[in-house]
């Protein structure tokens, strides 16, 4: 062990190290319209906090779709990519906004058919009749979402080339990745 450095309750990406050793966390809060939000905090090896990068929006959870908001660091950049949109916002380490890489694909709206047919990501394990009957009742009456996320996940390689993956509308649907250079 070389170091520990309390961040209190946070998550580092597994890919939150930028070149010159400082390193990015992921800080939950909460938005004023109850929406979750996360702060990119940066970190020097000393465990000081260097800047606050940005706070962004999570993507859209429900109980039948979930699609989060990626983050990846490589080299000097952070990478942000919002599933309801079809682009990947690019910062430099003070936060700066300085690209945006953006597909025309449109985002495509769910039709009833597919709303219907949505089948929840959770499941309840339990014996107890009245929580599994709270559970139903709460499938039942949740709202489905109206847009299929632009993309399932983003990564970035070593060469700085993105990597988007298709949003699995289906859990038999194969993973399909795209590069962007």
């Amino acid at each position: 062990v070389v170091r520990e450095i309390p961040v209190g309750r946070s998550y580092l990406p597994y890919d939150g190290c930028f070149d010159d050793g400082s390193w990015v966390i992921e800080q939950s809060a909460m938005g004023t319209d109850s929406s979750r939000l996360i702060r990119l905090v940066r970190y020097n090896n000393a465990g000081t906090v260097l800047d606050t990068l940005g706070t962004f929006r999570e993507g859209q959870f429900s109980l039948f779709m979930n699609s989060s908001t990626s983050f990846a660091v490589r080299g000097m950049r952070l990478y942000v990519a919002d599933p309801r949109a079809s682009e990947v916002r690019i910062y430099d380490t003070a936060g700066k906004l300085t690209e945006i890489v953006r597909s025309d694909d449109p985002i495509v709206k769910t039709t009833a058919a597919e709303r219907d047919a949505m089948m929840p990501m959770v499941s309840v394990a339990t014996a107890d009749q009245a929580i599994l009957d709270r559970f139903k009742e709460r499938v039942r009456t949740a709202p489905r979402p109206t847009e299929w996320p632009a993309f399932g996940r983003m990564m970035v390689d070593p060469d700085g080339r993105i990597w988007i993956e298709d949003y699995h509308r289906n859990r038999t649907d194969p993973s399909v990745w795209t590069a962007f250079s």
